[in-house]
């Protein structure tokens, strides 16, 4: 993954995960767009369950609108299936259900341009179930609905599994919009070359985004032995690496002042895989995505 703070493009704020009356959201597909455009953000897929919305039914209010659906591969824990957001394709993909898991994976994310896996710890997925997928691009890091409903918002861990385990894969944080009060509290931030559907697919693919729930990852860069962290005033920031203990958090530096918009981590020792994590004042996280200490 080049780091996307070094890519030619602009920084373009949107949603991936989101549900409408269409399936069991509580507003209609140009209700829905028409809070995501008020709220200013610049991309949307809605992602009803087994249902395709065609953009073109849609004003997008100068966003831009990306097909996808919600589908179910086989598998999964206790009875539910694993839930995988689809996002690109001109039609609702085919899920064989009479195959192995893995079988059935490849052959969804043969049928779409990118995919990935939802709300993994609302659905009980261990790591190690998903370790024999494969064809996507990543996992939903949080998920608001699954944080408003359950209170499992947060899959930290099955990413960091998979990262441990040599899978380099992306985190994304989605609204998975339901309801009005799920609208505007997770997002992804992608550099982008344009705004076409198929230049923020392609940034989605290679990985050239942030995730938030509030604050702004700025920049990453190298600095000697130690990660330069820029970003909107936080309290707190850690790079953690991809092995088990791996890590260096800024909770016991002394003399920083609180908050910063810059800090220096020093990098955690033999570790393939690198990502970061920043915290604000109102304790709102943004996650960078794994990166190779030498690609910065």
């Amino acid at each position: 993954m080049p780091n996307p703070f070094n890519q030619p493009g602009s920084w373009l704020r949107g949603n991936v995960h989101t549900h409408t009356t269409r399936s069991d959201g509580y507003l209609s597909p140009q209700q829905t767009v028409d809070e995501y455009a008020a709220r200013g953000y610049d991309f949307l897929a809605i992602t009803d369950h087994l249902i395709l919305t065609d953009p073109g039914e849609l004003d997008p209010h100068g966003m831009t609108l990306i097909p996808g659906a919600e589908m179910f591969v086989p598998g999964g824990s206790f009875g539910y299936p694993f839930h995988v957001v689809a996002l690109g394709g001109d039609r609702v993909p085919v899920v064989p259900d009479n195959v192995p898991p893995p079988e059935a994976m490849r052959a969804l994310a043969d049928q779409v341009p990118l995919c990935f896996f939802c709300h993994p710890f609302w659905s009980l997925i261990e790591g190690h179930q998903l370790l024999p997928l494969q064809g996507h691009i990543g996992v939903e890091v949080f998920n608001q609905t699954c944080r408003g409903h359950t209170g499992r918002g947060g899959s930290e861990s099955t990413w960091d599994f998979l990262l441990a385990h040599g899978q380099p894969m992306w985190g994304l944080a989605v609204d998975d919009a339901h309801q009005p009060g799920d609208i505007g509290q997770a997002w992804i931030v992608a550099k982008s070359e344009s705004r076409s559907p198929e230049a923020l697919l392609d940034a989605l693919r290679v990985g050239h985004f942030y995730s938030s729930i509030g604050p702004e990852l700025r920049g990453l860069r190298r600095h000697g032995e130690n990660l330069l962290v820029q970003c909107s005033p936080c309290e707190q920031a850690v790079v953690l690496g991809a092995m088990a203990g791996s890590g260096r958090a800024s909770y016991y530096m002394p003399g920083l002042q609180r908050p910063f918009e810059e800090i220096l981590l020093p990098f955690p020792s033999s570790d393939a895989w690198l990502r970061v994590e920043i915290i604000d004042e109102k304790g709102r996280k943004a996650w960078s995505n794994p990166f190779r200490p030498e690609e910065l």
